[in-house]
């Protein structure tokens, strides 16, 4: 598969080391250096997410330049087969991915996106469910790895299922790959 940018107009977004990188218009470019127009669009994104601007504020950002770069790390940072903008419909792919803050980060799931199901999202419990579930993990290890008793995984799981509108392991595993959960 090859990836969003190389041979069109979409925007994929990927963090090398300290650095985000992006893939437009057949090149691979650092984020700073892509069109005016494209960075505009991806401003207009990260102002439409209010509790993003906030807890980017919190973080002690003050230039908008470093606000937007830290959003579309935080937001976009994975490489992966879907673009995190398609430009001419200016639609965006927010992806969770192991930023490296994972756990450690006091705006987890604020700034970063969380992993959205239709009109919910996953907690962070549900999401380490999922991991495990599309790993092949048994639920009893699930359990003694999570800390949590076997009713509150089935419970969880249950609630998983409902959210995912799946059926099966196979189904979770799809869902898991599709949205970096594993790779």
């Amino acid at each position: 598969m090859i990836p969003a940018g190389l041979l069109d107009t979409n925007v994929e977004l990927f963090a090398v080391g300290d650095r985000l990188m992006s893939t437009y218009n057949g090149v691979v470019i650092p984020f700073a250096q892509l069109p005016t127009s494209i960075l505009q669009k991806f401003l207009n994104e990260m102002n439409r997410n209010p509790e993003a601007v906030d807890c980017l504020k919190k973080m002690g950002y003050t230039s908008e330049v470093k606000m937007l770069e830290r959003f579309c790390w935080c937001r976009f940072g994975a490489f992966d087969a879907t673009p995190d903008m398609v430009s001419k419909d200016a639609e965006f792919a927010n992806e969770y991915w192991d930023c490296g803050c994972r756990n450690s980060c006091p705006f987890e799931f604020r700034l970063c996106d969380r992993v959205k199901c239709g009109d919910k999202y996953l907690t962070k419990k549900e999401i380490m469910l999922v991991k495990r579930i599309a790993t092949g993990i048994p639920d009893k290890q699930i359990c003694y790895e999570a800390n949590i008793t076997y009713l509150t995984v089935t419970t969880h799981k249950k609630n998983i299922y409902k959210k995912l509108d799946v059926h099966s392991q196979a189904e979770i595993t799809a869902f898991a790959y599709k949205n970096n959960l594993i790779s």
